[in-house]
């Protein structure tokens, strides 16, 4: 596979143009259209430059995302602070002219490096900035999907029980004494299909443990409900609701866009409903 192959595949796996992967990776427009256009033999230093801030590999005759499920955690954190922001402007019923009319998103990105690198890499592409756009959050979102979904699909689970009645299952994990977040949203709640997975997954320190002690008995995959591993932040800024906790929205959106193709479109839908009208369009 030559450089100009793989740059080709990164920009029509992410749906993005030239001068998007040049901002995105730190180079010229112009060293991106030589390579493609066959112009220009890169440094082993500009590819692995690429490949690193794409967030995408080489595996033998194919050039695919890493997998590297950080850069669903950034952009979590990215659509939390922004969410904070529409929320905020959407209740006040007079404008007060003391308060910041943008966002201080960037201040208030804190996390560890490989966090800060994909935030700092969103910021040179043109999509995280202290003044959020509609455009931005969803090519820094999808982007960050395309990257994760390997990495977020190998995470230790547990499917159990019977994935209609998973409101039950959470109430029972939640009377046991165990820690948990559901990954939807409160309207999950509203009625089936309200929600942003048809079964949501839920979050759990040690699903084995919880599966022993409430004595569940296993599922096959996409009849039961997947009891996940929470590592980090997935237990973090929980919402409740009818006394189930679900993860931050943030959180549910991800895990949406990573998901099969219709939670795909659903996560995409919703969050351009819960920012549309709010945030300028870019």
């Amino acid at each position: 596979m030559d450089a100009s192959m793989i740059l080709h595949g990164i920009r029509r796996q992410l749906g993005i143009i030239r001068a998007d992967l040049a901002r995105l990776c730190g180079v010229s427009r112009s060293t991106v259209s030589r390579i493609e256009d066959c112009e220009l033999d890169p440094t082993w230093g500009t590819l692995t430059r690429v490949l690193e801030s794409s967030g995408f590999m080489i595996h033998g005759e194919d050039i695919v995302p890493t997998g590297d499920a950080t850069a669903a955690v950034a952009a979590r954190f990215v659509l939390d602070r922004v969410l904070d922001y529409v929320l905020i402007q959407e209740s006040s019923k007079e404008p007060d002219p003391t308060a910041p009319t943008e966002p201080a998103i960037l201040a208030a990105l804190n996390g560890p490096a490989e966090l800060q690198a994909w935030w700092q890499r969103w910021h040179r592409a043109g999509w995280l900035s202290d003044s959020p756009t509609t455009m931005g959050l969803k090519h820094l979102s999808h982007h960050a999907s395309v990257i994760s979904r390997g990495g977020r699909a190998a995470a230790p689970r547990l499917v159990v029980g019977d994935g209609r009645r998973w409101r039950d299952l959470a109430l029972r994990i939640d009377e046991a004494g165990f820690t948990y977040a559901v990954s939807d949203m409160t309207a999950a709640l509203e009625s089936p299909g309200a929600g942003l997975a048809e079964v949501p997954r839920i979050y759990v320190s040690d699903p084995w443990m919880v599966a022993s002690v409430l004595r569940l008995e296993g599922s096959p995959p996409g009849r039961g409900v997947p009891l996940v591993t929470a590592e980090w932040p997935e237990l973090e800024d929980i919402v409740v609701g009818d006394g189930i906790c679900f993860t931050s929205v943030g959180h549910a959106l991800m895990d949406g866009q990573t998901g099969d193709e219709e939670e795909r479109r659903k996560s995409a839908l919703t969050l351009s409903r819960l920012v549309t009208g709010t945030l300028p369009v870019g």
